[in-house]
């Protein structure tokens, strides 16, 4: 009984220890090697799962996307910034600009009042800057008016406008009345020059009728003018800087003469300064023609004088 137990024992300890194919048991075992191949591979190491992959591809687009919007908003952010300090230097720009043009209008309505050595200066400093390659000569020849050519009017309190026009020119053109007439035809006493041809009729108009004047604007020929000059005897003429200039220029073809406005009676120039027009303009904004204009005047008639108004 022992030695067929120990028999017994024998096949056990041998089968533990062969392969199921080794086991002598009368059964046939058969093995499909795709079973255990799905999940062990190249020597046992598990292979990760297709999940796995995804999860990772999501973090992956998730993070990208995150990168995407934060990198937008930033850009948006920067632009919106660029934007309002661009507007920003806008509104700091029209406020300069607002500041200088009121500064501007400040100095055109009350460079009349102030003494004459300044208005000689501002001539001198307006002169410089539109003709900044001429020599002081050169530019004295051409347009520069002197201190003691300037008429000082820093005593006139009144208002410089159209209803006190008459006052001031009755009392800056002594000893001369305006309402006697000169005895030499197209021979002014007092030359006034407007920044326009409708403001000369204003300054007409505001004048009394006593006082003979000529209005010559751009509504005329220049050779209609002139005939009425040589016929007419007029205590004032009334025009505009470039007016002037063509009717000291002008030489009738027929006569072979010059114009008729003749400059041997003049002894004041009044510039009419503190008017401005709709876009805050006045006459000495015309400087380079202007005061080329009262130059050309005063070296023809060397004793006459240049008042603002």
């Amino acid at each position: 009984m022992s030695a067929k137990k120990s028999k017994v024992q024998k096949k056990v300890a041998t089968a533990a220890v062969g392969g199921g194919d080794d086991l002598d048991d009368g059964l046939l075992y058969e093995v499909d090697d795709a079973t255990f191949a799905s999940d062990e591979d190249d020597g046992g190491v598990v292979v990760s799962g297709g999940e796995e992959d995804e999860v990772k591809d999501d973090a992956v687009k998730e993070a990208t996307g995150t990168a995407t919007v934060v990198a937008t908003e930033t850009s948006a952010l920067a632009a919106a910034k660029k934007a309002e300090k661009r507007k920003k230097m806008k509104e700091r720009i029209k406020q300069k600009k607002r500041q200088r043009m009121e500064t501007e209008v400040t100095v055109k309505t009350t460079i009349a009042g102030v003494d004459s050595s300044i208005i000689a200066d501002y001539f001198a400093k307006k002169a410089r800057l539109f003709f900044p390659k001429l020599s002081t000569v050169e530019l004295d020849d051409l347009c520069v008016v002197k201190q003691d050519q300037i008429m000082d009017m820093t005593g006139w309190k009144l208002p410089r406008d159209d209803k006190n026009f008459e006052k001031f020119l009755t009392q800056v053109a002594k000893p001369r009345k305006l309402n006697e007439l000169p005895s030499e035809k197209g021979a002014p006493y007092v030359i006034i020059i407007s920044i326009s041809g409708i403001r000369v009729c204003e300054v007409r108009r505001a004048l009394p009728k006593p006082m003979k004047s000529a209005k010559l604007i751009s509504k005329n020929s220049i050779a209609s003018d002139s005939k009425y000059l040589a016929n007419s005897t007029i205590s004032i003429a009334l025009s505009t800087s470039e007016r002037l200039r063509l009717m000291l220029d002008y030489e009738n073809p027929e006569t072979n003469t010059k114009t008729a406005l003749s400059l041997e009676n003049l002894e004041l120039v009044v510039v009419d300064s503190t008017f401005l027009d709709s876009k805050a303009r006045s006459v000495l904004d015309d400087v380079p023609e202007t005061l080329k204009t009262v130059k050309r005047l005063l070296v023809g008639a060397p004793g006459a004088k240049v008042v603002l108004y």
